[in-house]
């Protein structure tokens, strides 16, 4: 969670011309029964949640998809409800009943707004909750409500310290947004404690491709950066159901100080 700037921190520790080996993964319990997403613990009666972060996150997410909750702020009044469904449909040109990418591009080149490519993907998966591609008016209503302000004046305050981060659970905060964009495919997976970590893992990976492609110029001379993927399985720890833990390899590159890929797993089955 500390970014571009804590990999270059790291970074400044490596000696001229040596090499980094960075690990990343969700982690998943497995209890002794085989349930997912739960574990036995040394010293606790009952087992817990695991991850307690991840199952947190995923229904906060699930509540977002469901139209249960919005991501921030208050729900729309039926003014902004009108106003709403109005823009929607004139951002709709083909009135499918859907917004896809060329119509949210053409949207912005007619506001006068531009985003870079990533930019513009960061934009649309926030819009887009459900991960299928097209952005429904339901999903679109939930982003208004999220991100514009109240016409009540005395709503407004609300409304904007509700989209800060609350920084004494920001860890959490970041989880659940990058969580997200995987919210269809969650709701769709026939259980979505084993679908949950691949989920993770794959939000986890986009940040940490963009990560040390940024921040390899911080390692000194011709050094090299091999970074290892995948998911930490938590199994029970001690007395008669005492496993071992496991870890799952789903990806690994090197990267040299430049950023570039030099070796891809995915390239060496």
């Amino acid at each position: 969670f500390g970014g571009v700037t804590a990999f270059g921190a790291m970074a400044s520790h490596i000696p001229d011309g040596g090499h980094t080996l960075v690990v990343y993964a969700p982690h998943v319990g497995v209890d002794s029964t085989g349930a997912v997403g739960t574990v036995e613990r040394v010293g606790r009666a009952k087992g817990g949640a695991c991850c307690g972060s991840a199952i947190a996150a995923s229904a906060y997410v699930s509540n977002i998809y469901s139209g249960a909750a919005a991501k921030y702020g208050p729900a729309l009044g039926n003014a902004n409800e009108a106003i709403c469904r109005k823009f929607f449909h004139s951002v709709d040109g083909n009135d499918d009943g859907l917004i896809d990418k060329s119509e949210c591009s053409a949207l912005l080149a007619k506001l006068n707004i531009n985003l870079s490519a990533a930019e513009f993907e960061t934009l649309y998966s926030e819009l887009d909750t459900s991960g299928v591609g097209t952005i429904s008016e339901s999903e679109f209503s939930a982003w208004y409500a999220r991100n514009l302000p109240s016409d009540n004046p005395q709503d407004a305050g609300a409304h904007q310290a509700k989209l800060t981060v609350d920084p004494t659970d920001a860890q959490q905060s970041f989880v659940g947004t990058m969580l997200l964009p995987h919210a269809g495919r969650l709701e769709a997976a026939e259980n979505k404690m084993v679908e949950l970590p691949f989920a993770l893992f794959d939000a986890q990976k986009g940040l940490m491709d963009h990560i040390v492609k940024a921040g390899a110029g911080n390692v000194a001379g011709k050094g090299k950066i091999a970074v290892l993927g995948g998911i930490q399985i938590n199994t029970p720890n001690g007395g008669d159901d005492a496993m071992e833990d496991y870890f799952l390899p789903l990806s690994m590159e090197v990267y040299d100080h430049r950023g570039n890929v030099i070796f891809d797993d995915n390239d060496h089955p």
